[in-house]
């Protein structure tokens, strides 16, 4: 039961992640027609397309500077401590083994 309540919420987590990206063009969009009442397609177009670029834009930033990396690393020392000293055992074994091959 709780293996398929974990993956629910795992399913749930990114079904909701790709509909957030959906929702988020509807939201500038609707800002538009709030803001500029007379704006033809080519402006929300525009403005989707831009909100695109610069949240991917974002995204290679987070990714290029390893933002992400410190962001799991702290997860994984204070929500699951387990996951540290499991990678810190797998060291252990890898220098055995090769200083075994040596």
């Amino acid at each position: 039961m709780l293996a398929f309540l974990a993956r629910m919420k795992l399913r749930q987590t990114r079904g909701s992640s790709y509909f957030q990206f959906v929702v988020n063009v509807g939201i500038i969009t609707a800002n538009i027609r709030l803001f500029v009442p007379d704006a033809d397609l080519s402006v929300y177009l525009l403005s989707a397309c831009g909100w695109l670029a610069a949240t991917a834009a974002l995204g290679y930033i987070d990714e290029f500077h390893g933002i992400w990396k410190e962001e799991l690393a702290y997860g994984s020392s204070t929500v699951n401590p387990f996951l540290l000293q499991m990678a810190a055992r797998i060291e252990r074994i890898e220098d055995q083994v090769t200083e075994r091959k040596v």
